[in-house]
């Protein structure tokens, strides 16, 4: 019962996720080096040699075809559920690749 609940709970918040579409401005952490020199002036040398290192999947939320209207909001859910289901495969991978023998009464009954 708790599993379900829990999984309910994610599910809603995915749902909500376009409320950001709402919000003005930036998003708090997500930005660009352009924006962190025009906020406080200057970028860090390690911001600054990490930033093309990475580059996000689904840009700004977004899944090409989908930028404008319902689709906008649509993207936003579908990489919310993107974003679960890699945390979901990434925490299902280290349970999997992880010693059984650290700590517990050693019995694997998974609820």
């Amino acid at each position: 019962m708790m599993k379900r609940k829990i999984i309910l709970g994610v599910i809603a918040l995915a749902l909500l996720t376009p409320l950001g579409l709402l919000a003005r401005g930036s998003t708090w952490g997500e930005w660009r080096v352009s924006e962190v020199k025009s906020l406080v002036g200057y970028v860090p040398e390690g911001m600054r040699s990490m930033a093309s290192l990475w580059s996000a999947p689904l840009r700004d939320y977004a899944v090409p075809g989908w930028q404008t209207g319902s689709g906008s909001v649509l993207g936003y859910i579908f990489s919310s559920l993107v974003g679960v289901a890699l945390i979901l495969l990434i925490f299902k991978a280290f349970s999997y690749f992880s010693d059984d023998d650290s700590g517990g009464d050693g019995s694997h009954d998974n609820p």
